[in-house]
């Protein structure tokens, strides 16, 4: 989300956007919890560290789930099988990268 808000920032500026453009940078401008580049940074970690899907790991980072029960409904694509500790070092991330000022 905080990418496709970035880059529809950029189109605004030109002024070049649509109405569902409009509609849609209104939507990720309310729903977008970080940056474009703490958004990345974030999701690139949640692949490395825990060899999450690139997908997987982008839908986490759009929700930012709080606790091991939210982070487990974004689990359940996954072939991998996480060990309690996994799951609470991924929402700890999440929660560190969620708290850090912009």
């Amino acid at each position: 989300m905080s990418e496709v808000k970035e880059l529809l920032e950029e189109r605004e500026k030109e002024g070049r956007l649509s109405h569902a453009q409009k509609a849609t940078l209104d939507y990720v401008r309310l729903f977008s919890k970080l940056s474009a580049s703490k958004s990345r940074e974030l999701v690139n970690l949640l692949v490395e560290k825990y060899e999450l899907k690139e997908l997987t790991a982008t839908q986490i980072v759009n929700v930012l789930p709080q606790t091991v029960d939210e982070l487990k409904v974004f689990l359940a694509y996954e072939t991998k099988s996480f060990r309690k500790e996994e799951l609470e070092g991924m929402v700890n991330l999440i929660r560190e990268f969620s708290e850090k000022p912009e």
